[in-house]
């Protein structure tokens, strides 16, 4: 998002956790740049039909439950002929079989003491797989 608002778009951006909005808040008003911050669900857009040119997403619909919903309300919030442009975690790709299948669950014993899902939400910064085990869904290209 800061990219595009160094290039002088609108920018509107929607975060489901307070800290993470007052994180993006602070990075906005640190660089002297303006952006329409909103706390909410991206599964509920309080956004009008046909409002956005384009809606990226990059490292979040991963992460939600219900991407599907977040789809659908990224295309009713789009323009016809609008862009969605979109970063989700792909499954077959060598770093998710090296490092988190071989590496952390084989050599360092992640999956016997995390299993699947616990070892691989280690891949976010905090996470030990236990306590703090974020939702995460790899994608492939089908």
């Amino acid at each position: 998002m800061i990219q595009y608002a160094k290039g002088g778009a609108d920018v509107y951006g929607i975060d489901l956790t307070p800290y993470h909005f007052d994180l993006a808040s602070l990075n906005f008003k640190l660089r002297n740049l303006n952006a329409n911050l909103t706390l909410g669900d991206a599964s509920k857009l309080p956004y009008e039909n046909n409002f956005f040119d384009k809606v990226s997403s990059f490292g979040v619909l991963h992460h939600t439950p219900d991407i599907e919903k977040c789809v659908d309300e990224v295309y009713r919030v789009l323009k016809p002929n609008g862009e969605f442009i979109i970063g989700l975690y792909y499954k077959d790709s060598f770093f998710h079989y090296w490092t988190k299948c071989f590496l952390d669950g084989i050599v360092k014993f992640g999956f016997l003491r995390l299993g699947y899902d616990g070892n691989l939400s280690t891949l976010e910064a905090g996470a030990d797989g236990k306590k703090y085990k974020p939702y995460i869904k790899l994608f492939t290209k089908k």
